[in-house]
């Protein structure tokens, strides 16, 4: 596969080897999803041992990558280490237990264990820019989400609906449009939960004129999307509609400075910034963004401390927010990849004050 060749360009593998053990990391180096196996990557070959469970389909799906069946784990991967020469054991810093590098070193005990963060670095490095066929997995993902919420909207709410019942039929339209999975436990917030960045939905009844915080996203072929809408069931109130200008123009305001070469705290920067010179500088608690793909939270980050600069292919949120603990949030979220001359915004659902839902 491609992304091997792309780690041996960033490790060197002579007389090495990169053994892959998390299930992320695993399913980015064989396109392959399994809850147990290795991945050995070496010089001039790379090899999944994948247990008889998942064989015959990995064997069928897995191109660029020997597939073998794990029966005796400590013995196959000491006779690939003995076949290909290899001195040094390049493990995952980041994964990795200290357990598990204690038993590494003990199966592995003829060759020199590499608990450096070597191979996490340069994985974190090639998952940072993403392949065109991995950008159309999170598009795919992210119109499955608007879909849903559409669909959720337009089936309307009922007098029994809460935002546990709401955020459960949201992740049940996602599945039936296509989903494999919920990006991460859907927030839906209403009223003054809505302060509470990541609340967690609960028997609060959602009514007309009631704001409402939705943050959620759906998994395909493995990718990750994220969007948040922050919208009312009816005409917001003054301080509501202020607050919410205000977060949109810092949104917009970020997202006409993504380019190349701009560093991530930088973008920062500039929302933070306007949202501070409104006032409400000590009600924007996190980061603007965060990077996305197979896994919700990615490297790097839109957040104060981040330089990384943008590149052609990084995928990031942009997600400024307000809020005033026991009275009101706004968090409006979008997805973009940066382009070669600025960014592609991932999503096509527009951000409106107002969402137009019916009440049953």
């Amino acid at each position: 596969m491609k992304q091997t060749d792309n780690l041996r360009a960033k490790l060197d593998l002579q007389g090495a080897c990169a053994l892959i053990c998390s299930p992320v990391n695993r399913r980015y180096f064989t396109g392959f999803n399994s809850s147990d196996g290795y991945v050995l990557i070496f010089e001039d070959e790379a090899y999944f041992l994948v247990d008889s469970r998942y064989h015959e389909a990995a064997k069928n799906t897995v191109k660029g990558v020997s597939v073998e069946l794990l029966e005796k784990p400590t013995e196959q991967i000491n006779a690939l280490l003995s076949k290909h020469l290899a001195k040094t054991v390049y493990i995952e810093s980041d994964r990795v237990t200290v357990s598990e590098l204690r038993g590494f070193e003990k199966k592995f005990a003829d060759v020199k264990i590499d608990s450096s963060d070597n191979l996490s670095k340069a994985i974190k490095k090639l998952r940072m820019i993403k392949s065109a066929d991995e950008v159309k997995a999170i598009k795919t993902a992210q119109t499955i989400a608007e879909k849903a919420l559409e669909k959720l909207f337009a089936s309307g709410i009922s007098k029994d609906d809460t935002e546990k019942t709401l955020a459960a039929k949201l992740d049940f339209i996602m599945k039936l449009y296509g989903a494999e999975d919920i990006s991460f436990e859907t927030i839906l917030l209403a009223g003054t939960n809505t302060s509470m960045p990541h609340g967690v939905p609960g028997g609060r009844g959602v009514n007309p004129g009631d704001a409402l915080l939705i943050d959620f996203g759906a998994v395909y072929g493995g990718y990750h999307s994220d969007m948040t809408r922050t919208g009312f069931l009816g005409k917001p109130s003054d301080e509501h509609k202020r607050i919410w200008d205000i977060v949109y123009e810092a949104k917009r305001l970020a997202m006409g400075a993504l380019k190349p070469g701009v560093p991530c705290n930088e973008i920062d920067k500039i929302a933070r910034d306007y949202i501070t010179a409104k006032g409400y500088g000590e009600n924007f608690g996190h980061g603007l963004g965060h990077s996305v793909g197979l896994e919700i939270h990615e490297y790097p980050a839109c957040n104060k401390t981040c330089k990384e600069l943008l590149k052609p292919g990084l995928i990031m949120t942009i997600e400024p927010g307000i809020y005033i603990p026991g009275k009101l949030g706004v968090r409006l979220e979008d997805m973009v990849v940066i382009t070669e001359n600025g960014y592609e915004n991932l999503a096509d659902m527009p951000i409106l004050p107002e969402f137009q839902a019916r009440f049953l």
